[in-house]
């Protein structure tokens, strides 16, 4: 509580911004991400690999693309969104009047406090993959902003979803350690904190999701992106060409479970290289030795802590030295046998992709990616610190932190999307997936497992399949879309011989209120 009573005054007394409205967060399934991604790979910007963006930061890109574009010939897509990314972040009007922006949003002022307010409605039919039925629901995220002054801001967001009640949805069930139904009716708590930003610095604290490296909205290797919100204290520092962020975290209450990280990252002309280290531990609170943005978590947990606290290492590189291409890639060491002690395995991961665009005449825009963890990742000698939401309780609704689907296991995925109107997306995707025994987060037993078992292990759940889609985004942040897959099992869940197909489909109705 001090520590929070000591960051409350220094918002309530941070100096004038540059900005007279919005140092929010941009939530990572906003569009303007996939937008400002294309101009990246086109040579008209370098995007930063630690997200969210503030609006502040979204502001600085889109200026920066904006003189590459005098004189640019521009395919239909890309001028479409370069306009909608000038009306959400750049105009004048944007920048001091919400409800004048793409995504508009009611607002009100009243001498030091401006208020926001954001509503949508969905509706969307689907079946999952390997499902029996389909199912219908509606669905909403109601946010809502208030600015204190001129540089701090609350954001807070609600995930609601009306459906069929059975299963995880039944009444009084719980599909997460976050969700409870209750007449068919589930509602997540994905967003609430408070912010303060300069014009280099950033302070956070409350729930918000974090992605560190180039990787996608599944997350990185070593933090959950969209897939799951950390409570947490943190901080971004900018100076020159260089960004630092921290944070720490709880991720459950009892028992305790804790997660602590810290990222510096560099640009290098149109190259990001970050190096990041994380945490996880357990029983102790907030720990101000991993609170400590420049310091060393491996060397201090080792003459400090005990080894029951378990540090992962990650590095990774983005360029687009060359117009039109983006390639990436990132490494993830939970543990290496630098000296090749007997007995003991690897535990690493790796993912590598690339964003390519042609750009005319149709926008066209190709992505691949590769993804593989190493069995044993993400475990460590006591299961509470596996690198696990909740209570590190996969089969009861806890999410993988990082690496998804997890260990054992390794997936790929290309897909391409054209445009053949400026608001009309077409895509189709080729993806596969092959996941060991070792995907439920086992850890490593000397003297009783084989340090270095076939790769994945055991019986082994293989998928392979396509989807293809369609998009049509109307006025505003509106649009009306459409997606079906087919897939091919083998070996469903590690069980031999079950080899199922699957059809599964998706149609959503998304409609901007404001």
């Amino acid at each position: 509580m001090r520590v929070l009573a000591t960051i409350s005054l220094v918002l309530l007394l941070a100096p004038r911004a540059l900005y007279a409205v919005g140092h929010e967060r941009i939530p990572l399934d906003s569009w303007a991400y996939r937008a400002v991604e294309r101009f990246e790979a086109l040579g008209w910007c370098t995007l930063p690999e630690d997200r969210p963006f503030t609006r502040d930061e979204f502001i600085r890109l889109v200026r920066a693309i904006d003189t590459r574009a005098p004189g640019a010939a521009l395919s239909a897509r890309d001028g479409y969104e370069l306009d909608r990314l000038r009306q959400e972040f750049t105009s004048a009007n944007a920048i001091s009047d919400p409800r004048a922006r793409y995504d508009r949003a009611l607002f009100g002022a009243d001498s030091l406090v401006a208020v926001e307010a954001d509503f949508d409605l969905r509706g969307f039919a689907e079946r999952v993959p390997f499902g029996e039925e389909e199912e219908y629901f509606a669905a909403s995220a109601p946010s809502a902003k208030i600015h204190l002054g001129e540089r701090v801001t609350y954001d807070v967001r609600y995930q609601l979803v009306f459906g069929p009640e059975h299963g995880d949805r039944a009444d009084d069930h719980k599909p997460s350690r976050r969700t409870k139904s209750f007449d068919g009716l589930t509602a997540e708590f994905d967003r609430s904190y408070v912010s303060a930003v300069w014009s280099q610095v950033e302070l956070v604290a409350g729930r918000d999701h974090v992605q560190w490296g180039p990787s996608d909205v599944e997350g990185g290797l070593i933090t959950p992106g969209l897939r799951y919100g950390i409570d947490q204290l943190g901080g971004r520092l900018r100076f020159k060409a260089f960004r630092l962020d921290a944070f720490q975290g709880q991720l459950f209450g009892e028992p305790e479970r804790w997660m602590a990280g810290h990222r510096l990252e560099g640009r290098f002309g149109r190259t990001v290289v970050g190096v990041s280290e994380t945490v996880l531990y357990n029983s102790r609170g907030l720990d101000m030795l991993y609170f400590l943005p420049l310091a060393w978590f491996y060397a201090n947990q080792f003459n400090e802590r005990t080894n029951d606290d378990n540090v992962l290492w990650a590095v990774d590189v983005k360029t687009n030295a060359v117009d039109g291409l983006t390639l990436y890639g990132s490494v993830l060491v939970d543990d290496f046998q630098f000296e090749r002690e007997a007995g003991f395995p690897d535990k690493l991961a790796f993912d590598a992709g690339f964003r390519w665009v042609p750009d005319r005449p149709l926008g066209l825009t190709i992505r691949g990616r590769y993804r593989r963890v190493d069995l044993y990742t993400y475990s460590h000698v006591d299961s509470l610190s596996m690198y696990v939401s909740g209570a590190g309780d996969l089969a009861g609704g806890d999410v993988l932190l990082g690496g998804v689907p997890g260990p054992d296991a390794d997936t790929w995925r290309v897909d391409a999307e054209v445009f053949p109107r400026a608001n009309v997306a077409l895509s189709a995707g080729w993806f596969g997936a092959r996941i060991g025994e070792g995907r439920d987060v086992r850890g490593f037993e000397q003297g009783v497992d084989d340090k270095n078992p076939p790769f994945p292990s055991g019986v082994v759940d293989e998928t392979v399949g396509f989807d293809v889609g369609a998009r049509y985004e109307l006025r505003g942040d509106s649009w009306i879309a459409a997606t079906y897959a087919h897939a091919s099992a083998s070996n469903r869940s590690n069980i031999s011989g079950n080899d199922p197909k699957t059809d599964a489909f998706r149609l959503e109705l998304r409609w901007d209120i404001p």
